[in-house]
């Protein structure tokens, strides 16, 4: 059966008097698109001879690779920086998926259970509402290692949960700029409105910080707050990573924790 679906386009061009044609061919988008692998959402490496690196892109239990999710990969970049006197954990562009998974390799920062913020959320068929807290746990090896975090707006929904149990821990630091303040962890309806399917998300909860604040539509804030400017995005220049390794010099824990105040 042939498909009616045009492959190929012909385009005449003239050029004074005489006519060229002109013939391309359409490629699927498909056809180029990339497998993903594992290295394109958790990746880790050194910096230089002191500081590692971590990038995390997604918390999602959806993304398997050979068996692991994307907790599994996390932990296991982490084993690959045993040598590091320092970590960079980088989630700026990881817009969530999973608390659970978060707080597996959140709970590598701490030696006992932490409280990092509370939800409150209304009793299933009543108007009653409900304060709930929440905590995270330790889980296999500590890391007592200075790290900074890599934060942006592009950080929401469990990726924001990771960030508020990061910052339970002296050792972290916070680097970058305001979260986007998105959780709500959102129920999924479906509508039908004039023949036509829609998904409507509602949140089912609002979530609290630990400092007391809303998370909706606030975000939350660096301990170091960075901002870019349209040169360094001409010249590509990473001013949150190079601050965060500036600070991780700092080999002094007193010295370390001055600097982020100021």
């Amino acid at each position: 059966m042939e498909s009616k679906i045009a492959r190929m386009v012909a385009v005449g061009i003239k050029d004074g008097n005489q006519l060229f044609d002109l013939k391309t061919a359409f490629i699927e988008k498909r056809a180029l698109a990339r497998s993903r692998t594992s290295n394109d959402f958790v990746e880790s490496r050194m910096l230089d001879q002191e500081i590692g690196y971590l990038r995390i892109r997604s918390w999602s239990r959806g993304l398997n690779f050979n068996g692991e999710n994307v907790a599994d990969l996390a932990e296991d970049g982490l084993k690959t920086l045993k040598t590091a006197r320092a970590l960079i954990v980088d989630v700026r562009e990881n817009s969530g998926g999973d608390d659970s998974l978060a707080a597996r390799l959140a709970g590598h920062f701490i030696k006992k259970s932490e409280f990092y913020g509370s939800v409150i959320r209304k009793l299933p068929k009543t108007k009653e509402l409900i304060k709930q807290d929440l905590f995270f746990h330790p889980r296999g090896e500590f890391l007592g290692k200075k790290t900074a975090v890599l934060i942006g707006p592009k950080c929401i929904s469990s990726n924001e949960a990771f960030i508020m149990m990061m910052k339970t821990s002296k050792n972290v630091v916070t680097v970058g700029q305001v979260t986007g303040g998105g959780s709500g962890c959102p129920r999924t309806f479906e509508l039908i409105l004039g023949g036509k399917r829609y998904d409507l998300k509602v949140s089912t909860w609002k979530k609290i910080q630990k400092n007391g604040r809303f998370l909706e539509n606030i975000g939350i804030e660096p301990d170091v707050s960075i901002k870019t400017t349209p040169e360094d995005v001409v010249k590509r220049q990473d001013v949150e990573l190079e601050r965060a390794k500036d600070i991780l010099r700092l080999r002094e824990l007193e010295n370390f924790r001055s600097s982020v105040k100021n």
